[in-house]
């Protein structure tokens, strides 16, 4: 029962989210190439059409500058609410939707070390939680 459902980001576009979410503020689309091109081997017009796409699905929003005369993108969806939303599609998807088939798997994968599960049972396993 979602009541509000984000946008798909593809995995190219997550890229891009994420560089967003660590910058903090709006970016020109000038800072996002600079970046970008620190992580991947992408052409220009590849990240204004991936920018473009975030835009119309509305997980960024662009605004205008007038002082620096340049459009400024800042994310709309934020991190947690975006991994909230993918681990229940992978719960979803994957698990049958059981939560507990995830953790199961990320413990006999060897994902989750014994301080990451003495971690969360220390703040979820208590009956008052």
């Amino acid at each position: 029962m979602n009541h509000n459902i984000l946008p798909k980001i593809s995995e190219s576009e997550l890229e891009v989210m994420r560089l967003l979410w660590e910058w903090g503020e709006p970016m020109t689309v000038t800072q996002i190439r600079t970046e970008m091109a620190l992580r991947m081997d992408w052409e220009a017009a590849t990240i204004k059409t991936l920018l473009s796409r975030l835009y119309k699905k509305g997980a960024v929003e662009r605004t205008f500058s007038d002082e620096q005369k340049v459009f400024l993108y800042s994310p709309l969806v934020s991190k947690e609410d975006y991994g909230k939303e993918s681990a229940g599609r992978l719960i979803g998807k994957i698990f049958d939707g059981s939560a507990k088939k995830l953790v199961a798997s990320l413990i006999q994968s060897d994902r989750l070390t014994k301080e990451d599960i003495a971690e969360l049972y220390e703040k979820w396993g208590s009956d008052d939680n």
